[in-house]
């Protein structure tokens, strides 16, 4: 996705989920700091053009800022991971950084910019399947790739798999911060208390 996408994605999220203050301008940054990193493009020691924000690498990114956040997120550093997380998740999920895209990188280009148009005009929250629901949030993002891959592409599937999954990523660590109980102690990750509330 286009920078200035990541960051009207990023403000729809903090807004949904009542993230302000510091926490928001972290999660903001978070949001667009993939894309201001020239290495991260590069990718892990293949030295293909764009490779660092393809699904192959990019899941990879995704998967260590779910362990690092494996505490919940609390205060503006978090945020800012929170953040990176939904950048790598959200091109995940555009169909120009996946293997499968046949355009050159003019036409990747020319496609985040049609998808940015429709991501302006697209502000209905996706309904999650069930399928996915009540999945951990690692799984949840695996399995809805597969599912993602089972539609055609297009502007319209992206539009909508970036946002029910960022959402889901974002509502899994801020609305359930909200309720942590007593018992949480450290390694514990949230999903694993859920029994003791």
């Amino acid at each position: 996705m286009q920078g200035n996408t990541h960051i009207r994605l990023g403000r729809m999220l903090a807004d949904a989920f009542g993230i302000t203050g510091i926490e928001r301008a972290a999660f903001l940054y978070g949001n667009i700091q993939p894309d201001l990193a020239v290495p991260s493009h590069l990718g892990e020691k293949t030295g293909h053009r764009m490779d660092g924000h393809n699904f192959g690498t990019a899941s990879v990114r995704v998967m260590a800022l779910f362990y690092r956040l494996r505490y919940g997120c609390e205060g503006a550093s978090d945020y800012f991971l929170l953040g990176k997380l939904c950048h790598y998740a959200a091109d995940c999920f555009t169909w120009a950084h996946n293997e499968n895209y046949p355009g050159t990188l003019s036409a990747h280009v020319s496609y985040e910019h049609r998808l940015d148009k429709l991501m302006r005009t697209k502000i209905l929250q996706p309904v999650v399947p069930d399928e996915l629901d009540g999945l951990s949030l690692p799984e949840f993002f695996f399995r809805a790739h597969q599912l993602y891959n089972k539609y055609q592409p297009g502007l319209e599937r992206d539009a909508f798999f970036i946002r029910m999954v960022t959402g889901q990523i974002v509502g899994g660590f801020v609305e359930e911060n909200e309720f942590l109980p007593e018992c949480k102690v450290a390694g514990q990750t949230v999903r694993q208390i859920d029994g003791c509330i």
